[in-house]
């Protein structure tokens, strides 16, 4: 992408203010931290989730060859969960059964022939568009120093993700019936754990837009050629000297069944017509 195409593409992103996401809105907690980035002259965010638990069906095992993506949300909440109040809570979770009593418990295993439902903490994750591949790894660094470990590069958008994550099966969806196969305490016990995420994620892209802000806004990101440090050299060499290692290793080892080879040859040479080679 040329310099003007991206200047172009910013500007048209920030104008509409339309996120990529499935919600097609930004979450309130994360836009202060897009609000940093989009401060980069090189950076544009693109798609955003600040974070949320859902409560979700899997597809129709029936219906999994007719469809590439299946399935439906049966409640996303971007913020914690009112784990203090029970009627609240469960109303939050699956609206459509808005009264606990309407929800079916049973202690026996869910049978796989019917749609699964899962309890889900997704955390926070980012897209960016970057100018170029040094403003990329320029953002890349950042998210991983800020502890943003799955976050990667592919073309010139970056994704930061973390670990932080639930996907818990807890019953199955038949007929818009829900049917939980574990008690109402296992529920609400993960609900807890969510929340304990949710102040976790929230924590975490604090110290983000904090790093963002000292690295990359207080000192921007410039598009520049490529200069080799002690560290970037010492890691090339080390990938260098692993692979003449390995060719060496192969090498001896192709000289070593040439060498087998005539020596059978001359074993049979030898012993004669017959000979038996072991």
């Amino acid at each position: 992408m040329t310099a003007e195409a991206f200047d172009a593409r910013k500007k048209e992103i920030l104008a509409f203010a339309v996120d990529k996401s499935p919600k097609g809105s930004i979450d309130e907690p994360v836009r202060p931290l897009l609000d940093v980035v989009n401060k980069c002259k090189d950076l544009v965010t693109t798609s955003s989730c600040s974070g949320r638990v859902a409560i979700y069906v899997d597809a129709d095992p029936s219906t999994l060859e007719k469809v590439k993506k299946g399935g439906i949300w049966l409640s996303v909440s971007h913020d914690p969960l009112p784990i203090e109040d029970s009627t609240r809570l469960w109303s939050s979770l699956f609206p459509t059964h808005p009264h606990p009593t309407s929800i079916e418990f049973c202690h026996a295993a869910p049978s796989l022939s019917d749609p699964i439902i899962y309890f889900k903490f997704e955390p926070f994750i980012l897209h960016v568009l970057t100018r170029s591949p040094e403003a990329a790894a320029e953002l890349l660094t950042v998210a991983l120093q800020a502890g943003y470990a799955n976050s990667g590069v592919q073309r010139s958008i970056v994704q930061i993700r973390g670990t932080l994550k639930l996907d818990v099966p807890i019953g199955t969806y038949r007929r818009g019936q829900v049917e939980l196969c574990v008690g109402r305490e296992y529920v609400e016990f993960l609900c807890r754990l969510a929340n304990d995420k949710f102040i976790e994620n929230f924590a975490k892209m604090g110290r983000f837009q904090e790093m963002v802000m000292k690295e990359l806004v207080d000192g921007p990101v410039v598009t520049k050629e490529f200069v080799e440090t002690r560290e970037h050299r010492m890691e090339r060499k080390k990938r260098e000297g692993l692979l003449k290692a390995s060719k060496m290793k192969e090498e001896r080892e192709k000289l070593k069944r040439e060498q087998r080879v005539e020596d059978e040859i001359d074993s049979t040479e030898v012993l004669g017509d017959n000979a038996v080679i072991i």
